[in-house]
Order: structure tokens, then sequence, then C-alpha cells
């Protein structure tokens, strides 16, 4: 889960990590995040995955919105978003693929076209 303070920032980071995590072998997940913000925050679900994909380079990646409406302040969510059942065999319109490199103590993000999305050190 990611939240986004601003579309077109370049700092601070618009976008910060407010929890990771991997789906069970039934493919059932659960998320809870929480940051410090001096304004409005909008959430992203980011979902890496290499269904129905064959051996391309990379994850594919799809972004969901989360309602403003389950985004509370506090530690603890006052309502709990469940995104249902998805096949991710199917490619969604605004899907994209992620080459991910992990180097030592650093991540580096490319896109589909090689453009250094990100740059992250541990």
């Amino acid at each position: 889960m990611w939240s986004s303070t601003c579309q077109k920032c370049s700092w601070p980071d618009p976008d910060d990590l407010l929890e990771a995590g991997y789906s069970d072998a039934s493919g059932n997940f659960q998320l809870k995040g929480s940051t410090v913000e001096t304004t409005n925050i909008d959430v992203v679900l980011k979902v890496y995955h290499d269904c129905d994909d064959g051996i391309k380079p990379g994850s594919r990646k799809i972004k969901f919105k989360i309602p403003n409406s389950y985004v509370t302040e506090g530690q603890n969510p006052k309502k709990v978003f469940d995104i249902g059942t998805l096949n991710l065999e199917t490619v969604f319109a605004s899907e994209e693929r992620e080459l991910i490199v992990n180097k030592k103590r650093r991540n580096i993000l490319f896109n589909w076209e090689n453009e250094l999305i990100d740059d992250i050190i541990f």
C-alpha cells in the first residue's frame, strides 16, 4: 500500500510505503498501514505478480486507488476495504510492467521502457 500526498512533487517523496505483504496459498492477504502527514493522502494498493506471464522479464503491476472513505485518522482503521476476488490473468487497461533489480542493499525500479522509476536504499 502506498500513499501519495501530491501528484507532481519531486521533494519530499510523494509516495510513502505504508505496508507490504504477500498473499497466502489461497490468494488472501491483509494490509494495514499508517503514516504521519500534514495533508490528506491518497492510498494506492499496488499488486505485483507474474500470473499468466510466461517468461517475460519483470512483474506485472496493477494499481488500485483505495476510496477515501476507508482512509481514517489514527492507527486503527474504522472500516475494512474488501477488494474482493480478482482474476490476475486479466490484462488491466492501466497495467504496467516493472523490472525489480536487487543489488546489495539497494532496490532499483525500472518501468517497461527501462526508465529509472525509483532508487531506494535500505
